[in-house]
């Protein structure tokens, strides 16, 4: 059950961030055009292609697949929090490479399922691998939903990006039970 809430949180940066309120949030807070907004999300999915190869090396020579997610999901944590809050004014490359680097990071959420196929016996890997995919979904149904309810109920005096500020950390929140 680790692992699945280790898979919620960090799939969660995919699944609610990148999925549904990325857009609109790099649009509102750095100001970006829909398109290169847009472009912004996909790099996102480029470093999660380039991560997730680079994952499964670092696991194969090390064997250390436990330390690797705890230091992954930690700098995706990090990451998130330098994009959501940001502590200047960040150049659309500088944005960008922040993107990339949640993508590469953030791939550490696939590295759950080879944690789950060495936890459980082999007759039950099957249901084991279904069960944490579920919970991976499950950040989908229950964080979109979340963040637009907090995005509804926020103070509509306060500036967009703030709301959105205060309706994203939950991303971090969650990223931080990963790392824990």
């Amino acid at each position: 059950w680790l692992v699945c809430l280790y898979v919620f949180g960090t799939g969660a940066v995919m699944n609610a961030f990148c999925a549904l309120w990325g857009l609109p949030f790099l649009s509102t807070t750095y100001g970006l055009s829909h398109e290169m907004s847009g472009i912004g999300i996909a790099i996102v999915f480029i470093g999660l292609a380039v991560g997730c190869p680079i994952m499964g090396v670092l696991v194969d020579t090390t064997g250390q697949v436990r330390i690797i997610m705890i230091i992954s999901s930690f700098l995706t944590m990090v990451i998130m929090s330098a994009i959501i809050f940001p502590l200047g004014h960040y150049g659309q490359q500088w944005v960008y490479l922040l993107l990339f680097l949640l993508g590469l990071f953030g791939s550490c959420y696939f590295l759950a399922y080879e944690k789950m196929k060495h936890l459980v016996h082999e007759s039950v890997q099957g249901i084991a691998i279904a069960i944490c995919n579920m919970s991976l979904m499950m950040g989908a149904l229950i964080l979109q939903p979340l963040i637009g309810f907090i995005l509804q109920f926020s103070n509509q005096k306060t500036p967009k990006f703030t709301q959105y500020q205060h309706a994203l950390i939950i991303l971090i929140l969650v990223l931080l039970m990963s790392v824990i």
